[in-house]
């Protein structure tokens, strides 16, 4: 679990299957070194960079997403909310692929080593969009690079910047220089237990 510093953020964004109780989560570091704003002012501006970025384009129209709960750490502990956002329908039509697929998106800083990069699973694929070994195809790849690639600028311009957070709290948050989307869908693999 990652430590979140004093004035930094961490927010948990639920994608949902509309209808059901399918989802999966989305964990985003943020700094507010500027100060800590309101706590769902905050949890909007992470829903509204989402949208900025596009990220509706590239969920399948079964998914959407739901809402954002953020936490900040302050010098008297942490405080949370939650968005009070409309949920963001996807808006990429067919069948939906299996709910443990995902995009999987590389994230990359400055900082040297695996503490200098992280990863992140974006469910809701569109089963056309990937072939028999699970590699993207078609227009989904240049719109899901665009995607993906525009969440630095978008999450920085609604004050939400975009941090790596460490497990070690003796190494500060990294900022995020890079989003690179991988052509390989991503899949979870859950174990047998004997």
């Amino acid at each position: 679990m990652s430590v979140i510093p004093e004035d930094f953020g961490e927010s948990a964004t639920k994608f949902s299957v509309i209808g059901t109780d399918t989802y999966g989560l989305v964990i985003l570091g943020h700094s507010f070194g500027l100060g800590v704003p309101n706590v769902v002012d905050g949890a909007n501006a992470v829903h509204d960079s989402w949208e900025a970025c596009g990220i509706q384009s590239v969920l399948n129209v079964a998914w959407q997403l739901e809402e954002v709960k953020l936490t900040i750490m302050t010098a008297t502990g942490p405080i949370s909310g939650t968005d009070t956002r409309s949920a963001l329908a996807g808006a990429n039509g067919g069948a939906t692929s299996l709910p443990n697929a995902a995009y999987l998106v590389r994230k990359t800083t400055d900082t040297g080593g695996r503490a200098g990069r992280g990863r992140m699973y974006v469910p809701g694929i569109e089963e056309s969009d990937i072939n028999g070994v699970g590699v993207f195809e078609g227009g989904i790849i240049a719109t899901a690079t665009t995607v993906f690639g525009d969440m630095i600028n978008d999450f920085s311009t609604n004050d939400v910047p975009l941090r790596l957070l460490h497990n070690n709290p003796a190494i500060a948050p990294s900022v995020i220089t890079g989003m690179a989307f991988q052509l390989k869908a991503a899949t979870q693999r859950r174990r047998l237990r004997r």
